[in-house]
C-alpha cells in the first residue's frame, strides 16, 4: 500500500485510495465513473451559466460560443485592428517611393507630384482648341474619323464616372458607351476640347440605344 494514498473525491468528497503517481498527474480525482460524469455535467452547466458575449456581455446559450452574433464578433476582433494601413509604392514615372493610405490612385501608381503634373496637363489639354490640337499632333491632314477618335478618347478618360452609370434611356447597366449630344463635326475649329467633351454634352448609352440615337430612331 506504500504506492497508494488516501484522497478525497472531487465530486462527493468521499475518501478513497489512489496511486501516488495518478494523484500527482491529475488535478481532479473521482471515486467512481458516475462521480466523474456528474462532475463533468456540473462543470458544463456552470460554464453555460457563466458564458457571456465577450463584446456586449449578453448571456450565451452554449459555453463553446464566445460571441452572441457575427456583429459582436467583428466589433471585438476589429477593435484593435488598423484598417487602411499605409502602403509604400514606387511611382511609375519618377521611380520615387511614396506612401499611400487609400488606393484611389492605384491604377496609375503615381506620386502626388506626378498626379498634379498629370492634372495640369489635362487642364491645358482641355483649353486647347480643336484647331490647335490637330496642328500640334499633326493630324490636321488626316481623315476626320481619326480626329474624332482622338476627341472621343479624351471623353473616355475625363468622364470615367459616366461609364459606371446605367444607360440614360433604357437603364441597361452591363455596358455603356459615351455619346456626344452635339456631334463633334458640328463644332467649329475654335471650340475647346473641354467644351466638346463637357459633361453637359456627353451622355452614357448602351450599344443598342447608341445605335438608335445615331440613326435618328430614338431621341434623347
Amino acid at each position: 500500500m506504500s504506492n497508494y494514498s488516501f484522497i478525497n473525491c472531487t465530486n462527493c468528497n468521499k475518501q478513497f485510495t489512489k496511486r501516488n503517481i495518478d494523484i500527482k498527474r491529475f488535478n481532479t480525482h473521482f471515486c467512481t465513473i458516475e462521480c466523474h460524469k456528474l462532475y463533468r455535467t456540473k462543470i458544463k452547466q456552470q460554464k453555460i451559466q457563466n458564458a457571456k458575449c465577450k463584446y456586449c456581455g449578453k448571456q450565451l446559450d452554449k459555453s463553446e460560443k464566445k460571441f452572441c452574433n457575427q456583429s459582436c464578433s467583428a466589433s471585438y476582433n476589429n477593435k484593435n485592428v488598423q484598417h487602411n494601413k499605409p502602403k509604400i509604392r514606387t511611382c511609375n514615372k519618377c521611380n520615387i517611393e511614396y506612401t499611400i493610405i487609400h488606393s484611389n490612385n492605384s491604377s496609375k501608381n503615381l506620386c502626388s507630384k506626378c498626379v498634379n503634373d498629370y492634372n495640369t496637363r489635362t487642364d491645358k489639354t482641355k483649353n486647347l482648341t480643336l484647331k490647335d490640337y490637330c496642328y500640334r499632333y499633326k493630324i490636321n491632314d488626316k481623315h476626320q474619323s481619326l480626329k474624332y477618335a482622338h476627341i472621343r478618347q479624351f471623353a473616355r478618360s475625363w468622364l470615367k464616372d459616366l461609364k459606371n452609370k446605367p444607360c440614360a434611356i433604357c437603364g441597361y447597366d452591363k455596358h455603356v458607351e459615351l455619346h456626344h449630344i452635339k456631334p463633334i463635326s458640328e463644332f467649329d475649329d475654335d471650340a475647346t476640347l473641354g467644351e466638346i467633351n463637357s459633361s453637359k454634352n456627353v451622355v452614357q448609352l448602351c450599344p443598342n440605344c447608341h445605335w438608335e440615337v445615331d440613326n435618328n430612331i430614338t431621341k434623347l
